[in-house]
């Protein structure tokens, strides 16, 4: 797609996903015209383009339905475009973050997303303070996907009493620090079906016997566990 093509997307406003991920020809000004009659646009794929300005695009889906939106690896996304996407909060269903440059600072805005069931936050730089922003407002999240953060146990406790605690099916923790201190919180967590705790601190027979009464949990998975340290003196 280029520009001369996205002039006559426009015309077709009943086009509900656009995916433009293989159309690096297509700029700023056509990515706009191609959107600003979509009324019903709910799933857009942006082209992985170094120079694309993707905090710039986000504010121009405002009052779209968009339901999807995998952001994954847009290095230049900021806290800023989070923000843009505020008038979003209605129709965010699934929301991937990994390897963007989002901090604790966008978590605000995301935890007035009320309807979301998915959130990748991979490889992200956030902290506790970021989770502890959404659970007491998120209450029918099914999948959340933490792993390469730097959230500890006192995010799993959160977890445990969030509001969410009853929808959540998957959490991947993988290289997170989390250990078995917090492992107890995720028993209220009675509808979890998948969890990933590679590159943890946790022992794995620990966790299977605090989660043994969990009835729809498969067998955790274990990969590359890590030793805590005990503190010296």
């Amino acid at each position: 797609m280029t520009n001369v093509s996205a002039y006559v997307v426009k015309y077709f406003p009943n086009i509900a996903e656009l995916d433009i991920l293989e159309c690096p020809l297509i700029d700023f000004e056509g990515i706009k015209l191609a959107t600003e009659r979509l009324v019903k646009l709910n799933c857009i794929i942006f082209p992985k383009k170094n120079d694309l300005n993707i905090n710039l695009h986000l504010k121009n889906l405002t009052n779209l339905p968009i339901e999807t939106l995998d952001l994954n690896y847009f290095v230049n996304l900021t806290d800023e475009g989070i923000l843009g996407l505020s008038s979003n909060k209605d129709s965010l269903i699934y929301l991937s973050l990994l390897g963007t440059n989002i901090t604790d600072l966008s978590f605000p805005t995301i935890a007035g997303f009320y309807n979301l069931e998915e959130l990748y936050f991979d490889r992200l730089p956030i902290t506790d303070k970021a989770i502890s922003e959404l659970t007491s407002t998120l209450g029918i999240l099914k999948v959340l996907s933490l792993s390469d953060t730097l959230i500890s146990d006192a995010s799993i406790i959160k977890i445990g009493k969030s509001k969410f605690r009853r929808s959540l099916s998957k959490l991947n923790l993988i290289n997170t620090n989390i250990s078995n201190k917090s492992v107890i919180a995720l028993k209220d967590l009675i509808n979890l079906s998948t969890l990933i705790l590679d590159g943890t601190f946790v022992t794995e027979e620990y966790v299977l016997d605090t989660l043994k009464y969990l009835n729809h949990l498969t067998p955790p998975r274990f990969r590359n566990l890590r030793i805590m340290e005990e503190d010296e003196g």
